[in-house]
């Protein structure tokens, strides 16, 4: 969010589509992101690291003192490119502003469940009828 909230800040119209993943006192950016932000990634991950407490690193899995990240020390890898033309092109290029979106997005869940016929758990289910159900009724004026 960081990423994203400083990319807005300068560049209302940037394109972020990036992730965060960490292990063991390393922290790595990666995505796609147009913008004419220039972003000092590597400050606004320690800055998050250290604003959500994370100060203290120790390569010893016995230790006791280690929360596993450090702000000071942690390793931070950032792999952003632009947004490609072809995703470009299906989520924003050419389209009206409400109907803008990350059409190349998905979830993933790591069982079935027999909560529904499509083997979905049921939450999942019901929030994407109801999203679904919001797009339509967005897009054939009813809502508003």
């Amino acid at each position: 969010d960081a990423v994203l909230d400083a990319c807005l800040t300068v560049d209302p119209k940037s394109k972020v589509a990036c992730e965060t993943v960490t292990k063991d006192n390393m922290v790595m950016v990666a995505g796609e992101i147009t913008t004419e932000a220039k972003l000092d990634y590597d400050k606004i991950v320690r800055g998050v690291v250290k604003q959500i407490g994370f100060d203290s690193y120790v390569d010893d899995l016995s230790s006791v003192d280690s929360k596993g990240l450090c702000d000071k020390t942690c390793e931070v890898l950032v792999r952003i490119n632009k947004q490609s033309p072809d995703i470009a092109g299906g989520v924003h290029v050419g389209k009206e502003d409400l109907d803008v979106g990350a059409g190349d997005q998905g979830i993933m869940f790591g069982y079935a469940s027999d909560e529904t016929a499509d083997c979905m758990p049921l939450t999942h289910s019901m929030a994407t009828r109801l999203g679904k159900k919001l797009t339509d009724v967005r897009k054939d004026g009813s809502l508003w």
